[in-house]
């Protein structure tokens, strides 16, 4: 069991590119003690020299906050450092940068004049306020996780691999180059001994309807 003395103070520094700002999404906020200031609270900085809070969450809920700055600070202090246990904060931050023509610089738009970087896309978390860039992600991925999932895709797998298997042999056998060889060893091989003449074929064939010799 965790058993501290004494208060708890925690600073986190968050940094994007120079050319981005930050958004702190908050998804979880609990605290032990909601609506005591001076017991439990936390604190949202923006850039590093910042005197006062951007914004201060010490009751029962936590709004996402957007600051102008690539740096963020957040502090989270615990008058009783025992009440970590029935404390309970979740939160992502994102880096965005508001412009109207987000396709000008690879990207994505978030739908209220917000953009996200590109690569932020589809990525398991929401990086847009309203979620936008998580939206119509996992289509072809559910199609195949739903086809994997089926008690009879192994068996269509196999046929599939044995289907491929087979085609490739028989273009392999059958290529022209193989089938002309030996087409043409087969005919010499059906051939009399009579018509062998020192190595050289007399006899004819029909090319259709006349009748040419063979050498």
């Amino acid at each position: 069991a965790l058993n501290f003395t004494g208060s708890l103070e925690c600073i986190w520094l968050l940094e994007v590119p120079h050319d981005y700002s930050i958004v702190l999404y908050i998804n979880e906020f609990s605290l032990y003690a909601p609506n005591h200031c001076d017991l439990n609270f936390l604190e949202v900085y923006s850039g590093t020299t910042s005197d006062r809070p951007l914004k201060r969450y010490c009751g029962m809920t936590a709004a996402h906050v957007f600051s102008s700055h690539y740096l963020m600070y957040i502090r989270f202090y615990l008058h009783d450092a025992n009440q970590i246990r029935n404390t309970s904060i979740s939160a992502l931050y994102s880096s965005f940068v508001r412009m109207k023509n987000c396709s000008s610089k690879q990207l994505l738009t978030c739908g209220d004049e917000n953009c996200v970087p590109q690569p932020l896309a589809c990525n398991g978390r929401l990086n847009c306020p309203y979620g936008t860039d998580e939206m119509n992600c996992h289509v072809a991925q559910d199609f195949i996780l739903q086809f994997i999932s089926k008690s009879y895709s192994p068996l269509i797998l196999l046929i599939l691999l044995v289907s491929s298997a087979v085609l490739g042999l028989f273009l392999w056998h059958y290529s022209p180059s193989n089938c002309c060889q030996r087409s043409k060893l087969s005919y010499v091989h059906r051939l009399p001994d009579a018509e062998r003449q020192n190595g050289i074929i007399i006899t004819t064939v029909r090319n259709g309807e006349r009748m040419m010799p063979l050498r």
